[in-house]
């Protein structure tokens, strides 16, 4: 659907292809949906503090951890460094590399 309403044309622009009569920016839009984010999540009541900014971070140390250089495509920054700098969970890294590291290989 996207395709036949000119994605591969205006892939890259400031054009939105759903919606394009909003006026509201791309920032407005990110900010809404990480404060509308959380609002629900404090609304499940479960003790813990979680942000969205939280939860991409997550998602991007998990997507590093298995597609190395390659999850940049996930950020389109580009460099890796930039996505290292700001989504790599060095915690959890760390905790991963002492848990599963081997220098004949994986651990099973």
């Amino acid at each position: 659907m996207l395709f036949e309403m000119g994605y591969e044309i205006y892939k890259g622009s400031e054009k939105y292809i759903i919606a394009p009569e909003d006026s509201v920016s791309r920032s407005f839009v990110s900010k809404l949906i990480s404060e509308s984010f959380t609002h629900y999540y404090k609304q499940l009541n479960t003790g813990k503090k979680v942000s969205f900014k939280e939860i991409r971070k997550a998602f991007m140390t998990e997507a590093l951890k298995q597609y190395s250089d390659s999850s940049v495509a996930l950020t389109n920054h580009s460099t890796i460094s930039m996505t290292l700098k700001r989504y790599n969970n060095k915690k959890v890294t760390r905790d991963d590399a002492k848990e599963n590291f081997s220098v004949f290989g994986k651990k099973s």
